[in-house]
C-alpha cells in the first residue's frame, strides 16, 4: 500500500505525525511520499519536498512565492501519475491542494481531504461546488462543521481533533492566579512561521518588557519552533527563557499571548487565560476582510468553538501596545476575570467528543483502499 500526503505547514504536519504512526502500526509494509514535515517524517514518513520552503501565510507571502509553490505542485503532480498511490491525503493547505484533488480524481486515486477548509468562514459556495464537482472524504476537526456541508456534500465525517489526542489536557490541574509575586508565568507564542515570528515577537516582547517594569518578578517564557532560524529570537530580553516543547508551555503557562492559529486553541483547551493577536500585510487583510464580509471579524479559536468571546483578540490596527498590555495587567488584577476565563476555556475539552483522530483517519483510509 502507498499512501501520498500533502500537509505543507507545522500545523498539518503536527496534526497528521500520528496519524503516519497508526499507518506503520497497522501496514508495516506501508509507503509513503509526498509533502510532510519532522514531525510526520519521526514517525517514519518519507517525503519529496524540503518542508520549510511551504511554511508560508497569507496573499502577499505567498504571491511571492507563487513560482516556487507552482513548480512543486507541478512535480507533486508528476510524481502522483507515475507512482500511482491508493489514496492522497490532503491536510488542509487549500490553496496547494485544491490542484491536487482535481489530478488525482482524474487517475482515480481516492482522495482524504484532513482538516476541512473553513467555510463557516469564508468561500462557502466556492468549496462546495468545488467537492461537488470533485470527489473526495472531508474529515472536520471540529464537531460543528458537517452541518455546514450537509446535505449538499454526503461524504463528510467529524474525526475528533488531533489536538486531544497529542495532549492529555484532561489531567491539567485547575488553572488560577496562583501568587503573582512567586509563580505567575506569561507565555509568548509568537507562532510557528518565520514571517509571524520575525513580525509578532519583537512586538510581544516589548509587551512583556513593559509589563515587568510593573511585575518584576514575573516568569516570560517564549516558545520556540526548532526549525524557525536561530537569529530571529535574537530580539529577547535575556531574562526571559526559551522552551522548544510546546507541552511543557501548556503545563507551567498562567498567560499567554498567542499568535491566531492552532497554538491559541492549544492554549484554550489547556484553560489559559490568552490574548489572540493577529497582524498581516495590509493588501492580505484588506482582501481577507473583502471576502468574508463580516461586520466583526473573530479569529480566536477558543471563541469560534466555544461561539462566544471568552478571551480578548486584538487584529490589525488594534494590535497596538497600549491595549495589549492594558489587557493583560487585567489578567494579572482582577481574579474573578481570570478565573472565569479560565473555567469558560476547560469547558471548551467536551465539545469534542472522546473520537481519536488517527484511528477514525486510519479506519476512513482502510475502507477507500477496499472499496
Amino acid at each position: 500500500m502507498k499512501i501520498f500526503f500533502s500537509a505543507g505547514d507545522a500545523s498539518g504536519d503536527v496534526n497528521t505525525a500520528k496519524i503516519i504512526a497508526k499507518l506503520k502500526q497497522k501496514y508495516p509494509d506501508i509507503r509513503f511520499g509526498g509533502l510532510g514535515g519532522p514531525a510526520m517524517k519521526k514517525e517514519g514518513f518519507t517525503g519529496d519536498f524540503e518542508f520549510s520552503k511551504f511554511n508560508k501565510m497569507g496573499y502577499w507571502e505567498v504571491l511571492k512565492n507563487l513560482l516556487f509553490f507552482f513548480m512543486s505542485q507541478k512535480k507533486f503532480i508528476k510524481k502522483m501519475k507515475d507512482e500511482k498511490p491508493d489514496v492522497l491525503v490532503c491536510v488542509d493547505f487549500s490553496g496547494f491542494n485544491k490542484k491536487l484533488v482535481v489530478e488525482a480524481n482524474k487517475k482515480n486515486i481516492k482522495v482524504l481531504w484532513f482538516i476541512a477548509p473553513m467555510i463557516w468562514v469564508w468561500k462557502k459556495e466556492k468549496y462546495i461546488k468545488f467537492f461537488q464537482k470533485h470527489k473526495a472524504h472531508i474529515a472536520c476537526i471540529f464537531p460543528f462543521e458537517p452541518n455546514h456541508w450537509k446535505p449538499r456534500i454526503n461524504s463528510v465525517s467529524f474525526v475528533g481533533n488531533p489536538l486531544l489526542e497529542n495532549f492529555d489536557y484532561f489531567s491539567l490541574p485547575k488553572k488560577t492566579q496562583g501568587d503573582l509575586q512567586k509563580n505567575f508565568t506569561l507565555a509568548l507564542i509568537p507562532g510557528s512561521r518565520e514571517q509571524e515570528v520575525k513580525k509578532m515577537l519583537p512586538f510581544m516582547i516589548n509587551c512583556a518588557l513593559i509589563l515587568k517594569k510593573t511585575y518584576e518578578n514575573i516568569r516570560i517564557i517564549i516558545s520556540k519552533t526548532a526549525y524557525i532560524p536561530e537569529n530571529l529570537y535574537e530580539t529577547a530580553n535575556k531574562s526571559f527563557e526559551f522552551e522548544a516543547d510546546f507541552n511543557k508551555i501548556l503545563q507551567t503557562a498562567s498567560a499567554a499571548l498567542v499568535t491566531s492559529g492552532t497554538a491559541s486553541l492549544q492554549i484554550g483547551l489547556a484553560a489559559i487565560p490568552h490574548i489572540v493577536l493577529y497582524k498581516t500585510s495590509p493588501l492580505s487583510y484588506f482582501i481577507y476582510k473583502a471576502v468574508i464580509r463580516k461586520r466583526e471579524i473573530v479569529i480566536g479559536l477558543s471563541n469560534i468553538v466555544a461561539e462566544k468571546r471568552i478571551v480578548t483578540e486584538f487584529i490589525q490596527d488594534k494590535m497596538i501596545t497600549e491595549n495589549v498590555v492594558t489587557a493583560l495587567k487585567k489578567l494579572i488584577e482582577n481574579s474573578e476575570e481570570y478565573e472565569k476565563i479560565a473555567r469558560d476555556l476547560q469547558n471548551l475539552r467536551f465539545l469534542f467528543g472522546n473520537k481519536k483522530t488517527s484511528e477514525e483517519i486510519v479506519k476512513l483510509i482502510a475502507e477507500m483502499v477496499d472499496e
